[in-house]
């Protein structure tokens, strides 16, 4: 009887390690020697990468054609959000600049000053954080009267991520007996709500997308992904750093030896670790 237990469970163990495998997809860009993506929309992804002479490119893929993105005339260029046919992000000017910029699939157009990085986009606007702001500060730009404004929780630090719509998620610094620790915020437009992982010690929404968001949380030294839609909390399988996500894709990069790659995630359903579950019982009835 024990025998067939260990048989059973091995089985499961070997089918669930394989899935998980085939959700997460590595991106790098043709002849990139560093890959990093940045957003998607529509089913494209967008970002930037490094070539064999160090410098940066924005990207755009369909699924099958990498198409390079650059602002005319710019050194070296960052694709930070996509938005349909809407790209933001900075551009390395001959001088050794960096400024923001806006494309929407046409036109190039540098967007208000330097001092703030462009994060996220949705609709007319797009949120960002204050460059080397301590504590952290956000801001929305307003594509229709590009005008910047302030966007912070009460008087602490407040680093926006993610916008979908009128919602927009990030983190704020919070201070107790323990220390300082990461807490999470979705704001709706009129109203703050923070979020907290059940027994994690700080919480940092990433990314947004309906009523689904993804993030990280750590306990300890321990870090992992964490998928939150606004009911139940979900511990995901891999973790790297999500740059955004759209239906039950995730986007972002992650490091290893060899440098900076993109990654796309696809969110298993319980389904199918119903159905590997299941799988193995039938095994175990037959032995």
């Amino acid at each position: 009887m024990k025998t067939h237990i260990l048989i059973v469970t091995s089985i499961v163990l070997f089918c669930s390690s394989f899935s998980i495998a085939e959700v997460f997809q590595t991106i790098n860009a043709p002849g990139a020697t560093q890959t990093y993506v940045s957003g998607i929309d529509n089913g494209n992804i967008a970002g930037y990468y490094a070539d064999s002479s160090n410098l940066v490119h924005g990207f755009f893929c369909d699924g099958t054609n990498w198409t390079t993105r650059d602002m005319p005339g710019a050194k070296q260029t960052e694709i930070l959000c996509i938005d349909g046919t809407n790209f933001a992000g900075q551009y390395n000017d001959f001088q050794g600049g960096w400024h923001n910029f806006l494309f929407n699939g046409t036109t190039w157009t540098t967007i208000d000053s330097s001092n703030w990085l462009p994060k996220s986009m949705s609709g007319n606007k797009i949120i960002g954080t204050v460059t080397f702001a301590l504590p952290a500060k956000s801001v929305i730009y307003d594509i229709t009267n590009a005008t910047v404004s302030n966007f912070n929780y009460q008087a602490g630090g407040t680093a926006a991520s993610g916008i979908d719509g009128d919602n927009i998620v990030g983190s704020i610094v919070t201070m107790d007996s323990s220390g300082m620790h990461d807490q999470g915020f979705l704001y709706d437009g009129s109203t703050w709500t923070l979020l907290d992982m059940p027994g994690a010690d700080s919480t940092m929404p990433y990314v947004i997308d309906g009523d689904n968001i993804v993030g990280a949380y750590q306990v300890g030294s321990n870090i992992n992904f964490f998928l939150y839609d606004g009911l139940t909390w979900k511990t995901l399988d891999n973790w790297a750093k999500a740059s955004d996500m759209e239906g039950d894709k995730i986007v972002g990069s992650y490091y290893d030896s060899s440098g900076s790659h993109g990654f796309i995630y696809t969110i298993p359903e319980p389904a199918t670790i119903l159905l590997f579950t299941l799988s193995g019982l039938a095994l175990r009835r037959k032995h």
